[in-house]
């Protein structure tokens, strides 16, 4: 066959393979005329206009044979689809808001036949638009019924709305549509120009414009119940005696503008005050001829509408026979053993007056002959009540009687309002004696100070508290949103002053920038603290490393402070703050003080996220002791300590268990909570001093030295430093003779440091660090030592140098540490012992010491790893060891299981994690 014929063959057979889909799936060859028509439902032909909404589309039937394709015109604004397999043609109406779209045509369907034979069907189509329908599914029959500044919610169907415009509303009237719902509000019941009735008229349109039939909703304002209530009870006659002089308050519903009060009783006298919506009602001092014995006074509230409400009526009635007597004073503050005679002011109808009681241990000589009472105080606050009220009885010549108090208290401090004064007194450098007692400022109640709306409560900078502050055992509740730098109860405690048996309670916090906070003071200049217990909780919203945070004081500037018998219990939450402690943020360098038997239970929160906290402490007890000499003697912390730094390498130079940094003297103090990073294994190695009892001590010449203290708590992180006992050691002065000292103490915490994204430094089981001159004498560590670092690690010291003495020390704590071949560690490295891995060519001590504790480590060479000891000079340098190690130790240590992973068999799995 020629290729010109073997073309033509092809295309006859693609055209009849098509004409197979155009007609009726039939394969055999038919190459008549195309047949193609438009039907009804009923399979009629279409001849008639098909009506449709606007946005709506109809569907016709269609019969088709020998169809090879189909094309329609259609008018502007329409749609036509032709489905031949389906057998349908689908009409669609123009959207509603094309307004050049035409309302009706011919819609023209052209179809060619597989023969190349044409069909065209008309399909006559009209738009129009559906029925416009808004109605209100409440019942509308009668007015909307809301009283002055009610709301009412109305809900409507719809039909075919496009939207809805709503008529001008009644003066004062408010309504808010929001899609089919529209709320109503009625005027305020002191809107003098509003109406009190009116319509509301909502008129739907379609998308198309058209209208719909509209709704008028008519509203009034219901008369509200008029009501004027007393506050006082006078559901009885209300007795008065000649002089008496009484107030009555109400209060009144909304709608009330006015009250007419009545006629007062002849000889009375009536005074309203209607924008207090009080009366006062009295009697004279004499009685004159025409007084009244009793009477009515009526109230009657009147509406804005000018409709009068129920009346309250007031039943009176005086006794011109009764006993009315009157002391100069009514209430009277008073020294230890103060007399104060107060004298008689009005007597009338008296013809005796007795003392019918009087506070414990306060005492009472009335002498009316002169018109006197001399009222005596206690002579100590011990057995006595320290306030109270001597109630003396008049009797007249009818028999009738009176009682009059005189309230009575001690010089000091009995509520929020006293304690106020005094907290300005100090503020302005004026007298506090009239808050002395015995020389004593006492406080003699619970006071809720939550309103005093201050951020200090007592004193100011410069302005310092140097007395004594005897709480007694009360509760100050403190409701402190700072917004200065400074807040506490007390700005400042000048040397010399005492805060004693005083509880603290509320919250304080602030986002103020360099914020110094204290729950007692925020300045300790020199005063003892004795017996104090704060729950006070304390946030802090800014991301700033500055400032000083303690829940008892923030700093502590001067020596001679004592903390004696302090605890704390509120929780911390902050982002930032550069010294925080639960007990004290820091105390200054150079100082000396101590600080005995205080303890913090609550939990502090570290949120630092990606704020750089370095230079910053943080810890359970005390921020920062650097460069101090203080002495701690039982000191705890039993709170657990979270912090985070977002999942970054943000450095802090310490936190710690019970002490940040410290510097000075410890004595039977330890930490019971855990020290956690919050970001888990997704932390990123940082700069910090991590450590279950403290961070860090490094100062020279201010040594720490330990003595029968320890750590219980989980200590969880990753950084250069992490210790169960203490980050690092380092920056002692052999040639001061001041080491770092380190006597019967102990960790028995977990130590855990694993990260998925950085390697750690080093840590250990008690010591982190130690560098520069340590001894550490009858020290151990129990916990378990696990973790992945490419430096080193040790069941008690994870890295030691620099003439570090350990003696009659032991590790039992299991040791397992991991390395990562990503780390990329040097030559002999890591290095691991069960007691210590030791740096630098500076001898280091052990003796009379042993470790039992299994040791397995994944290093370069089975040298690496070692019960007692391994020195980096000579599993990295290859020189000759310095160390000075005793066969005691070597022969106790010997027995302990020691496993060396190498490197081809390094893993991800330490077990205990």
């Amino acid at each position: 066959m020629k290729p010109k014929n073997l073309f033509k063959g092809i295309l006859a057979l693609f055209l009849l393979l098509f004409a197979a889909v155009g007609c009726e799936r039939d394969l055999t060859v038919d190459c008549s005329d195309a047949e193609f028509s438009v039907l009804n439902g009923d399979d009629t032909p279409v001849t008639t206009r098909q009506t449709l909404n606007f946005n709506t589309s109809a569907s016709l039937k269609l019969q088709a044979r020998n169809i090879a394709s189909t094309e329609a015109s259609v008018p502007e604004g329409w749609g036509c689809e032709v489905d031949i397999p389906k057998r349908a043609v689908t009409v669609t109406a123009p959207d509603g808001a094309y307004k050049d779209a035409a309302l009706d045509g011919d819609i023209v369907i052209t179809a060619k036949g597989v023969n190349g034979s044409l069909v065209r069907v008309t399909v006559p189509v009209e738009a129009v638009d559906a029925e416009v329908v808004l109605k209100c599914t409440d019942d509308l029959a009668e007015p909307v019924s809301l009283a002055y500044g009610e709301s009412a919610e109305l809900t409507f169907d719809a039909r075919n709305v496009e939207r809805i415009d709503m008529s001008d509303l009644p003066a004062g009237w408010k309504a808010v549509r929001d899609g089919f719902v529209l709320t109503i509000t009625a005027p305020a019941a002191d809107d003098d120009t509003a109406a009190e009735e009116g319509e509301i008229e909502l008129t739907p349109y379609s998308r198309r414009g058209s209208k719909g039939a509209s709704v008028i909703i008519k509203v009034a304002v219901a008369e509200a119940p008029i009501v004027l209530t007393c506050n006082e009870d006078i559901g009885d006659v209300i007795p008065f005696r000649l002089s008496d002089k009484k107030v009555f308050t109400f209060t009144a519903s909304q709608n009330v503008v006015d009250v007419n009060v009545s006629d007062a009783p002849k000889g009375w006298t009536l005074k309203p005050d209607l924008e207090k919506l009080s009366l006062e009602i009295s009697v004279p001092d004499q009685a004159p001829a025409d007084l009244a014995a009793e009477g009515s006074i009526v109230l009657t509230p009147i509406s804005n509408r000018g409709t009068e409400g129920d009346p309250v009526t007031i039943r009176v009635q005086v006794s011109i026979t009764a006993p009315v007597l009157e002391f100069d004073v009514t209430s009277q503050y008073f020294g230890l053993g103060e007399m104060v005679t107060i004298h008689v002011a009005k007597a009338i109808n008296v013809a005796d007056v007795g003392l019918k009681s009087a506070p414990e241990g306060w005492t009472a000589v009335p002498d009316f002959g002169s018109q006197t009472c001399a009222l005596t105080a206690p002579a100590t606050v011990s057995g006595a009540a320290s306030s109270g009220k001597f109630v003396f009885t008049a009797t007249s010549a009818s028999q009738e009687t009176q009682e009059v108090e005189v309230e009575v208290k001690f010089n000091g401090l009995h509520d929020a309002g006293d304690f106020v004064k005094f907290g300005d007194a100090v503020a302005a450098g004026a007298s506090i004696d009239d808050f002395l007692l015995g020389g004593e400022v006492n406080l003699f109640a619970d006071a809720d100070l939550s309103q005093a709306g201050r951020d200090v409560i007592v004193g100011a900078a410069g302005k310092p508290f140097s007395g004594i502050f005897n709480g007694n055992g009360h509760t100050i509740t403190l409701r402190i949103a700072a917004s200065g730098a400074d807040a506490g109860l007390f700005h400042t405690l000048g040397a010399g002053a005492v805060v004693r048996e005083l509880k603290l309670a509320g919250t304080i916090t602030s986002s103020a920038s360099d914020a110094n906070v204290g729950g007692v003071a925020v300045y300790n200049d020199g005063a003892e603290l004795n017996g104090i217990a704060s729950s006070v909780a304390f946030t802090y919203n800014a991301s700033v490393n500055g400032g000083y945070y303690g829940g008892l004081v923030a700093y502590t500037r001067q020596s001679g402070a004592k903390y004696i018998d302090c605890h704390t219990t509120g929780a911390v939450v902050t982002k930032g703050i550069k010294y925080l402690g639960g007990l004290l943020g820091a105390v200054a360098p150079d100082t000396e003080g101590t600080m005995t038997d205080c303890s913090n239970a609550g939990s502090i929160v570290l949120n630092y996220g990606a704020l750089g906290m370095g230079g910053g402490h943080a810890a359970g007890c005390v921020g920062n002791t650097e460069k101090s000499k203080w002495t701690f003697t039982r000191v705890s912390n039993s709170g657990n300590i979270d912090y985070n730094f977002g999942k970054t390498n943000g450095a802090i130079y310490s936190i710690g268990g019970a002490f940040g940094m410290a510097c000075g003297k410890f004595e039977e103090c330890f930490n019971t909570g855990n020290v956690v990073d919050t970001d888990g294994a997704d932390a990123v190695a940082g700069t910090r001093r991590i450590g279950g009892f403290a961070g860090a001590s490094a100062s020279g010449g201010y040594p720490i030295r330990a003595f029968s203290c320890y750590n219980t708590g989980k200590v969880v992180g990753i950084s250069n430093y992490v210790g169960g006992f203490m980050g690092i050691a380092e920056g002692s002065k052999p040639a001061l003779n001041a080491p770092n000292e380190f006597t019967d103490c102990y960790n028995a915490g977990d130590v855990l440091v694993v990260s998925n994204t950085t390697i750690s430094g080093m840590f250990g089981g008690f010591l982190a660090v130690s560098y520069q001159c340590s001894n550490l004498t009858r020290c151990s560590n129990r916990g378990k030592v696990l973790g992945f670092t490419n430096r080193s690690a040790g069941g008690l010291i994870g890295a030691g140098a620099d003439q570090l003495v350990i003696d009659q020390c032991e590790n039992t704590g299991m040791v397992y540490i991991g390395c990562t071949v990503a780390s990329n560690p040097k030559a002999g490295r890591p290095f691991v012992a069960g007691l210590v891995a030791i740096r630098g060519t500076n001898p280091v001590t052990i003796r009379n010491s042993k470790n039992t504790g299994a040791v397995t480590a994944m290093v370069q060479a089975a040298a690496d790893v070692a019960s007692a000891y391994v020195s980096e000079i000579v599993t990295v340098d290859g020189k000759p060891d310095v160390t000075v190690c005793d066969d005691a130790t070597k022969t106790a240590s010997a027995g302990a299981t020691v496993t060396a992973i190498l490197k081809d068999n390094w893993n991800s799995n330490i077990p205990g994690l």
